[in-house]
């Protein structure tokens, strides 16, 4: 009688202090690539920035220019893009309200890139996908930094694919995502958001080991 009334006192215990201190940390942070686009605040816009790389996949330059609404634009022939569709249809493969990427004339490799900011540090959830768009096959990269290389790819893909990866990142690292491939027809639809992973309450976790040291402590004795 004595060990079941411990046990279900531990019992209580645990579930008063999940119930009072759930393991939820902070609120997790979404950032929406789709959502948050924009031609109007600049370039960056906030934690997103629009550009193009060489054709070896290094080098980030931020596009200059864009158009009155809906896309950022350059690279050497001014032709790699980075915009959004909001033409009301279907346009060049790409759905209405899509992000899209195509290639330069002259190899420009179009960047979308996400930079962590400062309050952002460990674990976040990068999920989305790459549609086929128009008629080139192109192939699909998101990798860290400033270049892309087997060490700093995170996914890889040819023509579409969905992804939902974990990342570690600290204040400033870049996550890039890109197409490399045809000059035309290589209109690539992606959506794409960056999730925040809240570390588990601190409070939470001590109220918890304190329940488990007890159970131990009783274990013991009985």
């Amino acid at each position: 009688m004595k060990k079941q009334r411990i046990k279900r006192f531990l019992a209580t215990a645990a579930l008063a202090a999940c119930a009072l201190f759930p393991l939820t940390g902070s609120a997790a942070t979404i950032y929406n690539a789709t959502d948050e686009f924009s031609v109007a605040n600049g370039n960056p816009n906030g934690v997103w920035s629009y550009g193009w790389m060489t054709s070896g996949v290094t080098t980030f330059t931020a596009f200059s220019d864009h158009n009155a609404t809906d896309g950022w634009y350059g690279g050497p022939e001014g032709d790699a893009w980075v915009w959004i569709n909001t033409r009301g249809e279907e346009q060049y493969g790409v759905p209405e309200g899509w992000l899209s990427l195509s290639m330069d004339e002259g190899g420009a490799v179009p960047v979308l890139r996400w930079t962590a900011p400062q309050e952002v540090s460990g674990l976040v959830r990068v999920s989305g996908e790459f549609l086929a768009g128009d008629s080139a096959s192109e192939d699909l990269m998101i990798f860290l930094g400033d270049a892309k290389t087997p060490e700093s790819t995170l996914w890889s893909g040819v023509n579409a694919g969905a992804f939902n990866l974990t990342v570690n990142v600290t204040p400033g690292e870049t996550v890039n995502f890109a197409i490399q491939g045809s000059y035309y027809f290589s209109n690539t639809p992606v959506s794409l958001t960056i999730e925040t992973i809240p570390e588990p309450d601190v409070v939470s976790l001590f109220i918890l080991s304190d329940v488990g040291l007890m159970a131990l402590h009783f274990r013991r004795r009985a």
